[in-house]
């Protein structure tokens, strides 16, 4: 997760801030960009990378807790917050700047068949994180 869905949502979310109005944004954007390799070529085949990585993420959790045997491990911690990039939890899980928000969730991610992943990454901030998370 952290080796392909890190970087891929990466290019996912500079290619969101990049038109941002807002100057600080559109400086961070670009020194990412850069940083990065962006292109709209490469957007385009992240978001493709992306689709593809949760539908098998949505497979390995069907009729599972966990990813990895029955308790709690890395694997479960990783994905919960890899998959942050796509589609963050909501603000009584991890408290995110609402200019940031937008930025920050790929319509992907916000597709029916996805649901259930990003109801599973709530679920494991529920159960193995504690107090909320501020910035």
């Amino acid at each position: 997760m952290d080796g392909v869905l890190g970087p891929q949502g990466r290019l996912l979310v500079i290619g969101r801030l990049l038109p941002s109005d807002d100057p600080e944004l559109q400086q961070a954007a670009n020194y990412f960009a850069q940083k990065y390799q962006y292109s709209s070529y490469a957007e385009s085949h992240a978001r493709t990378i992306v689709k593809r990585i949760l539908t098998s993420l949505r497979y390995a959790l069907e009729g599972r807790e966990y990813l990895v045997g029955n308790s709690f491990t890395h694997a479960d911690l990783i994905a919960a917050s890899m998959v942050g990039l796509m589609n963050p939890a909501s603000d009584d899980l991890f408290e995110f700047p609402a200019v940031m928000r937008k930025p920050f969730t790929e319509p992907v991610a916000k597709e029916s068949e996805f649901a259930s992943i990003f109801a599973w990454r709530d679920e494991m901030y529920r159960k193995h994180r504690g107090e909320i998370v501020k910035p």
